[in-house]
């Protein structure tokens, strides 16, 4: 299996994967802003990462800086491929490009506690639980607890 990481500026590609309509139902809170208007972030302090295996596309990372040493990871994958392992078979690849595009000595992810395969995924990739924030994502009306989870390079 080939793993290409890139980063990339296209807005286009990215609002395709991120607006995906099962992935944006399942992953999104419940922002102030509908599939069809959200538009990515772009700029210094954003970096997108393309994600292919095999040449076909599996998905992007949002990454947001957060300060000098701390970025933060929104990972994107398309919903055909989840529960195939393509997730696993690339994270390494896509966490090593985040550390190298944006130099950061941690990346974190808050992640719903809720989200079991999310979280998973986020410790395989060596991510570790370092807190619990309470009632701090909104789903479909409820407020849920997130965990807060961080890798050093």
């Amino acid at each position: 299996m080939t793993v290409k990481v890139v980063e990339t500026t296209s807005p286009e590609l990215v609002k395709a994967v991120f607006t995906d309509p099962a992935l944006w139902a399942s992953s999104m809170d419940d922002l102030p802003v509908t599939r069809e208007a959200w538009n990515p972030p772009m700029g210094p302090t954003a970096k997108w990462l393309a994600i292919t295996l095999d040449d076909k596309i599996v998905g992007v990372w949002f990454l947001a800086r957060l300060n000098a040493a701390m970025w933060q990871i929104h990972v994107a994958h398309l919903p055909d491929t989840w529960g195939t392992g393509a997730a696993r078979t690339v994270g390494p690849d896509a966490l090593d490009k985040a550390f190298e595009v944006t130099g950061a000595d941690k990346m974190y992810a808050m992640i719903p506690t809720s989200a079991k395969p999310v979280w998973q995924f986020a410790k395989a990739m060596g991510m570790k639980i370092e807190g619990t924030c309470k009632r701090c994502w909104k789903k479909d009306g409820a407020l849920l607890d997130a965990y807060h989870m961080g890798v050093y390079r």
